[in-house]
């Protein structure tokens, strides 16, 4: 936090500790900063509606951490709040947040000594992500002025935290010194006699730049300090292991990489050990197994138990290459020739330290009598690359999101949808334009009527009504709001029961690249309540990713965000596919057919609101089993169903009792 009259020390600051963090935001004023020369290269962001004060306001952090909650949502886990003359030691603060976990509500600073609810800004203020996902949607309320007359801003700060998650300020530890810099004393005779520095958390009240340059030269040289002593236990222990392989002189400075085959000190006859993967102490360390035959891959990963390699062209390759290698290698153990005649059985897994691991039973001929089944057993790893290769990556960050929707016969589900694009998209000046398709005149007069109040509240709402003609198919739909585009705009096909997260529209802008790849996001369908919530108190967070509230559509390819020049060169949507259902998974394989690359993923930013889906009798045969398939998959997980059908049979029995 910082105003135009401290850009000096709020450039200390950047230029110093602030440099190493994952992201930073200097937070001003909406009427700050006239010359461009005082902000050049600096990560401003000015909060629209906020004055420029130098001193810390609850308006100023308030809209910081609304701007953090709208903007950068599912991106960190720690929020650090400071001002410009507070330095952060990042190592040891990283030590300290390692034993909390982000995902609880945590409120952490320098307690006040008078009102211990709170933490003093000055030192700094550390909220763990879930707690500012909580506190930002009360601020506004909580922070009135009626509720903050006479109060100070990290006071406010307290009392608002405490009625979002009902916690008070934990100590972040003893490591917070308050350092009075003055306009002649230098802090270095400090850092040389005062050890209290050397475990120091954080430094505050450094108002000088050059007090906060000569901090980061100390935890600087400190963290060398601990490197170098780091580095010489290595060489000890690297001295020892060559000892034992009998290899003298094998320091670091005389070896490229491990004992290089180039140096004299290291014989190439020398074969090191490989290095072995580590072994699981518990559950999670596990990396499970599949099981393989000459027709399919078996896995506990997936809702389908079999996965055919004739529909797997990548896997097909796959077992022919192995099929290759296992076969040297039976060679190699037998001492003759062989040739591979059949696969009886074998594992496969992929492990991020060692590779892909295979063990193989199968049936071999001797080569030199063409008959003799000789059975074998082969383990192969195909080990990781030594080094990663760099893709070039494109994207437009900046492009306007399409959001094409198709309008039928959900009336109250599209007045929630507006509800939600207000909110996410209108209120943050998201670049965005709504098409809405709609059919017949009655259409066109609803739609307009639901968006007025919309309207009239948000002027820079960007939006097209587009009216077709006969009976409703979302195939046509989506070509007839590809129609309102150029060839170089970019759409998101959405649907109306979709909730969006704000994060979501620059991974719509970033992962589709125009004439090269297209995005297909896995959103997260959420169960019928009635189910999920019977035993359970209030409703369920929306964005709340576990097993009992929903599951991720991997089913589904109706969402994506492509350029429309990407949508012609497919040939666009199928128009003979009346109603919903098939039409999306029609246009991916020919997506996947013109050699388009597809990024193919679950999108924390995307959410399938449940709702009532009707399958009419009057559907082609394969779309109505898809859509009974479908209303089946989105009713509840197995758990909850399976509990209720208990609990049926178990009120039945109790009745004929």
């Amino acid at each position: 936090m910082t105003s135009e009259g401290n850009l000096g020390r709020a450039s200390s600051v950047y230029n110093s500790w602030a440099a190493e963090a994952s992201k930073v935001i200097l937070f001003v004023g909406e009427n700050c900063c006239t010359s461009s020369v005082e902000t050049q290269g600096l990560p401003i962001i000015k909060l629209r509606g906020v004055r420029d004060e130098s001193n810390v306001s609850f308006e100023k952090t308030a809209a910081a951490l609304k701007y953090i909650y709208h903007n950068h949502q599912g991106m960190y886990d720690w929020l650090l709040k400071a001002s410009d003359d507070t330095y952060v030691n990042l190592r040891q603060m990283d030590a300290f947040l390692a034993q909390f976990n982000p995902l609880q509500h945590l409120y952490l600073g320098k307690r006040g000594p008078q009102t211990p609810a709170h933490c003093e800004g000055g030192a700094g203020v550390v909220l763990s992500a879930s707690t500012v996902n909580s506190l930002a949607p009360v601020l506004d309320e909580c922070g009135s002025s009626s509720n903050r007359e006479g109060l100070k801003e990290d006071v406010v700060l307290g009392r608002c935290i405490m009625a979002a998650v009902s916690i008070n300020c934990t100590q972040l530890s003893s490591g917070l010194l308050e350092q009075h810099s003055t306009s002649t004393a230098s802090i270095l005779p400090s850092l040389k006699s005062d050890p209290a520095y050397h475990n120091a958390v954080v430094v505050y009240h450094v108002t000088k730049p050059e007090d906060m340059t000569l901090l980061h030269w100390y935890y600087k040289r400190e963290e060398y300090n601990l490197l170098r002593e780091r580095l010489d236990s290595v060489e000890q222990l690297i001295d020892m292991l060559c000892t034992q392989l009998l290899i003298e002189d094998c320091r670091p400075s005389s070896m490229d990489g491990a004992c290089s085959q180039q140096t004299s000190t290291c014989s190439p006859q020398v074969n090191l050990p490989s290095p072995l993967p580590i072994s699981p102490h518990t559950i999670e360390d596990m990396v499970s197994w599949d099981f393989f035959d000459k027709g399919a891959l078996y896995n506990d990963r997936s809702i389908y138990p079999s996965h055919s390699f004739r529909v797997m062209e990548p896997r097909k390759r796959e077992m022919k290459a192995l099929n290759v290698e296992v076969t040297k290698e039976a060679s190699r153990q037998y001492g003759k020739p062989l040739r591979f005649r059949k696969i009886i059985g074998g594992y496969t897994r992929y492990s991020p330290l060692v590779g892909v691991e295979y063990i193989m039973d199968a049936v071999f001929l001797d080569r030199s009598t063409m008959n003799g089944a000789v059975h074998l057993r082969v383990g192969l790893v195909q080990p990781l690359a030594p080094n990663y290769i760099a893709q070039h990556e494109t994207s437009d960050s900046s492009a306007i999101v399409n959001v094409i929707m198709p309008v039928s016969n959900v009336e109250s589900r599209f007045a929630g949808f507006l509800e939600m694009y207000e909110n996410v998209a209108l209120k943050n000046h998201e670049a965005a334009r709504l098409i809405l398709v709609t059919y017949g005149e009655e259409g066109v007069a609803f739609v307009n009527k639901v968006m007025q109040p919309y309207i009239e509240r948000n002027a820079d709402f960007k939006f097209t009504i587009v009216k077709g003609e006969g009976a409703f198919t979302r195939s046509q739909s989506i070509h007839l709001g590809m129609t309102q585009l150029g060839d170089a705009d970019l759409a998101f096909v959405c649907d109306v029961d979709m909730e969006i997260k704000n994060h979501f529209f620059n991974r719509c802008r970033r992962n589709p690249v125009q004439g090269k790849r297209v995005f297909f996001p896995e959103f997260f369908k959420t169960y019928n309540l009635d189910f999920v919530n019977r035993h359970k108190d209030g409703t369920p967070p929306k964005d709340f990713i576990i097993r009992s509230y929903g599951h991720w559509a991997s089913y589904s390819y109706g969402m994506m965000c492509i350029f429309k020049s990407d949508y012609l060169a497919v040939g666009g949507m199928k128009m003979d596919i009346v109603g919903w259902g098939d039409e999306d998974v029609e246009f991916y394989e020919r997506v996947l057919g013109k050699s388009l690359e597809v990024i193919r993923a679950p999108d924390t930013g995307l959410f399938h609101r449940w709702h009532e889906k009707e399958c009419p009798a009057t559907l082609p045969a394969t779309q109505y089993q898809h859509c009974l398939s479908s209303r089946a998959e989105n009713l509840a997980d197995r758990m909850e169903l399976a509990n209720y059908i208990f609990e049926l049979q178990q009120n039945r029995t109790s009745k004929c009792t």
